[in-house]
């Protein structure tokens, strides 16, 4: 079903379609980079890769979705859960690298008033209108 290699920093968790790989890592921090697809099949992988970064005691994450080529409410929900269990723990998970049609979805299921999302370089660079 999936696949975890045991390293830090090039740690890669892969199954169903989706494969999330480490490309920093500290004792307290990780970023991810996640590829392919995020939906009712892929996303358990997705909260049980969070969950094993928040028991390793990395409290502040931030997961690169540029890599997807779908996601579904399953794999929000998923995010959504994480996003909640990070910060009853006092940390942060941020998402990057949204596509148009992800953030969308997030704006009209109403998530962006509650997941942290960061700002893409090209709309810190857009002027303000």
């Amino acid at each position: 079903m999936s696949h975890m290699q045991e390293t830090s920093v090039g740690q890669c968790w892969a199954g169903l379609g989706l494969t999330i790989t480490v490309t920093k890592c500290d004792a307290t921090r990780a970023t991810l980079r996640l590829a392919g697809e995020l939906d009712v099949a892929s996303a358990p992988l997705l909260g049980a890769c969070l969950e094993y970064h928040l028991d390793m005691g990395r409290q502040f994450v931030r997961a690169d979705l540029s890599g997807l080529g779908f996601v579904d409410t399953s794999g929000l929900e998923v995010i959504t859960e994480a996003h909640h269990t990070y910060s009853d723990q006092h940390g942060t998970l941020i998402l990057t690298g949204l596509n148009a049609r992800t953030r969308r979805l997030v704006r009209i299921i109403g998530l962006d008033s509650v997941l942290l999302i960061a700002s893409d370089t090209a709309e810190l660079a857009a002027p303000v209108a």
